[in-house]
């Protein structure tokens, strides 16, 4: 790998290295055709010389192109050169959350921005039915502008699906896992929002909940030690907020919050001093029947007195959250995630505000997202997965990925409801392929000769393209195949 620099990968010629993983190298590159700086990142060949991998990173990294989001850092290509599997991406210059934590670069403005970008970026792709399933401070960068853009999405399950690599490495970063991928089980969006908590309960404290002589003892950790109470390590973290991050790191996922969009709402609402519901912290019998004490409910707090003028709340919040947030510091990402850093144990209490209420914070509005779509699956079309995409102009996308043994051919498609606002359906094509058109006056017909077909391990777009912009919601469908199967639902 050390070699690339210098050397072409299809049309991108590779200029320097920037950085290095357990999965994969980046460079600085350029590409040769449009002469655009990007960043590649060459998997290593660990992962990419596995025939499974590669069938499996073709099918995950046509998805992770289509997760835009701006605070995402999109795939902009991926591809195969000399044995060896690369993504592309823009080139940001800028740092990582890592880097920003480890040297205390933080400030109240810019933590309640950055979570609340984080989470956006996470509640839109668990929308799409994608989970990063690699949530740390390292895989975050703030952008010379000051944006948090999330990184690596699907690359952790890419490398878990590599036979190779199955019962030998363990994907994710031990310090960041959730109990259920340490046992290797079947993974949902709540596994990020565990993952996220710890991210919070890093920034919060200055150090990690978990912390093991060893990654396999830090898994364990995970799996059976309660998690430390916040306010052990810094009193002066309001309970509301404690009770926010303990319920996100729920050993069992039922117990956590129903979306990170509930946990980012409720976290940033409760930093700001405003009242927020009572936080269900339910009890968890761990392993040897031991009672997780950390999750007992808490006695209220002096914040809570009703004796303390209105003001005093928010005024401490202020206090403590420039004090925590002036000084915290923690572990670098890149180098050793579960080293322990030495934390004080009390604070100046004359640290002064960056700014002089909470409230004074001002963040952008969140971006109105669509209601969640989950994969459409039907037992009659066993293997068959149809998933939502985002609309891309004119055109609505839909995703179908055959994972069953045989190749499928599409016969038609039963229009149930189109927004009307989208105007009249032009074509419809099956990945580049035109399958049905209209002429200007006429009623549309699918194209003779065309092929329609689905291979097995395979995943194509559907795009039904319109006259004018492709709406967020409003459609209904169902698509038949070959074998009679019906495979549809409503968005």
């Amino acid at each position: 790998m050390a070699g690339l620099t210098g050397k072409t990968l299809d049309h991108y010629r590779l200029i320097e290295q920037v950085g290095q993983g357990g999965m994969a190298t980046v460079y600085r590159a350029q590409d040769i055709r449009t002469l655009n700086e990007i960043a590649l990142k060459v998997l290593s060949p660990t992962i990419s010389g596995d025939k499974r991998f590669v069938r499996r990173f073709r099918r995950e990294a046509g998805l992770v192109v289509r997760l835009k989001h701006p605070n995402i850092v999109p795939v902009l290509d991926y591809g195969e050169a000399n044995g060896m599997v690369y993504l592309v991406m823009p080139y940001i210059q800028g740092s990582t959350l890592s880097d920003h934590i480890r040297t205390k670069q933080l400030s109240a403005e810019n933590v309640l921005r950055w979570t609340d970008e984080i989470a956006q970026a996470l509640d839109f792709a668990h929308q799409q039915g994608i989970i990063h399933r690699d949530i740390k401070p390292s895989n975050v960068i703030i952008s010379k502008s000051g944006q948090a853009l999330l990184t690596d999405f699907g690359l952790a399950r890419m490398a878990d699906q590599s036979s190779t690599l199955t019962g030998s490495m363990l994907m994710g970063t031990p310090a960041f896992i959730s109990p259920e991928q340490g046992r290797g089980q079947e993974l949902d969006h709540r596994s990020d929002q565990y993952a996220f908590g710890i991210l919070l309960f890093q920034i919060l404290t200055g150090q990690l909940p978990f912390d093991g002589d060893n990654p396999m003892a830090t898994v364990l950790k995970h799996l059976q030690d309660p998690v430390p109470r916040l306010r052990s390590i810094n009193a002066r973290i309001p309970q509301t907020v404690e009770n926010i991050v303990l319920k996100s790191l729920a050993k069992n996922p039922e117990n956590r919050f129903e979306s990170v969009a509930e946990l980012n709402r409720l976290f940033q609402a409760a930093m700001r001093g405003k009242p927020i519901p009572d936080i269900d912290l339910p009890t968890e019998t761990l392993p040897g029947g031991a009672v997780r004490a950390s999750l007992e409910s808490p006695a209220p707090t002096a914040l809570a007195s009703s004796s303390r003028p209105r003001w005093f709340a928010p005024a401490l919040i202020a206090v403590f959250l420039i004090a925590v947030l002036s000084i915290a510091t923690a572990l670098s990402g890149r180098e050793n995630p579960n080293s322990p850093t030495p934390i004080p144990a009390t604070f100046a209490a004359e640290a002064s505000p960056v700014i002089d209420e909470p409230a004074a914070i001002s963040l952008p509005s969140p971006t109105p997202q669509p209601t969640a779509v989950l994969p459409i699956q039907s037992a009659d079309c066993p293997g068959i997965s149809l998933i939502w995409l985002p609309p891309q102009g004119n055109q609505a996308q839909w995703l179908l990925d055959n994972l069953s043994g045989e190749s499928l051919s599409l016969q038609d498609l039963e229009e149930l409801r189109w927004p009307t606002a989208n105007g009249d359906l032009q074509r419809i094509l099956l990945g580049d392929t035109i399958i049905w058109g209209r002429e200007e006056q006429s009623e549309g017909a699918w194209l003779e000769n065309t092929p329609r077909s689905l291979p097995p391990q395979t995943s194509l777009t559907l795009t039904l393209e319109f006259t004018w912009e492709a709406g967020q919601t409003g459609y209904a469908m169902n698509i038949i195949f070959n074998t009679g199967c019906r495979l549809g639902g409503s968005w």
